[in-house]
């Protein structure tokens, strides 16, 4: 479905992604699990089209890295960042709509009730101003909003940030809810036994590169990856352990 090929990044001459390649199956959840500053939030920019990239970022088979972040929402994939950035001034409903700007206006009815029903708290807050939900009712709005516009693939920048575990859970058992549907996941996580929890496969990366990928149940067992998430050791000790 989706595959980056030697995917670069570079802001003022410095290397964020260095040909980066990765690839999500139709149905897959994948993770990219990494240190801060390791690339992770910038590879999902990329594929977004919101950072100018070089190489390659092919969707159902087509290049989409000459598109518009419009025209990638248009092709089927869309992109929870970090920090949720929904709409303080709109209420819940609107902020729902908003999601389905590209979206023909008769499923709106639909998929509004979908979402309320899929997110009870939306349906209970529906008229209320979202800058005055909590932090985890935003996340589900957040969420809410991306899925009216029916994505393919569905890209999560750190969801569980800032959530009490409580919330976290509500998230993880709603992204478990999702798999195994049409819809693919990639799911940018630092919570990385989480997102190996959660997950089919995982990339790792250190300074923009990829160092070790492979199914997330393999993963976790690793010790080298143990010592990563755990914080009982450096990134740069996986570098070493995994690459030539």
């Amino acid at each position: 479905m989706l595959s980056t090929e030697r995917l670069t990044v570079a802001f003022s001459g410095a290397t964020v992604l260095a040909s980066l390649n990765l690839h999500v199956q139709a149905g897959e959840v994948v993770a990219i699990i990494g240190s801060n500053g390791a690339g992770k939030t910038t590879t999902l920019n990329a594929i977004s089209r919101i950072v100018p990239a070089s190489g390659d970022i092919l969707f159902g088979g087509r290049s989409i890295l000459g598109s518009t972040p419009r025209q990638v929402v248009e092709a089927g994939i869309v992109h929870v960042p970090e920090g949720r950035r929904i709409f303080p001034n709109l209420t819940v409903r609107e902020n729902l709509l908003m999601g389905a700007i590209t979206r023909p206006r008769t499923e709106h009815a639909v998929s509004i009730a979908r979402m309320e029903e899929l997110f009870p708290v939306l349906a209970k807050y529906a008229d209320r101003m979202a800058g005055g939900l909590s932090g985890g009712e935003q996340q589900m709005l957040a969420l809410g909003r991306a899925l009216m516009a029916k994505p393919r693939l569905l890209m999560l920048d750190e969801p569980s940030l800032g959530l009490s575990p409580v919330m976290v859970q509500r998230v993880a058992g709603l992204i478990q809810r999702l798999r195994g549907s049409e819809m693919s996941i990639l799911l940018v996580e630092q919570n990385a036994s989480l997102a190996l929890a959660l997950s089919d496969r995982a990339y790792v990366l250190e300074r923009g590169r990829i160092v070790m990928n492979g199914p997330s149940k393999s993963l976790l067992q690793d010790d080298a990856v143990r010592k990563v998430y755990l914080g009982l050791g450096e990134a740069s000790e996986l570098a070493a352990s995994t690459v030539p």
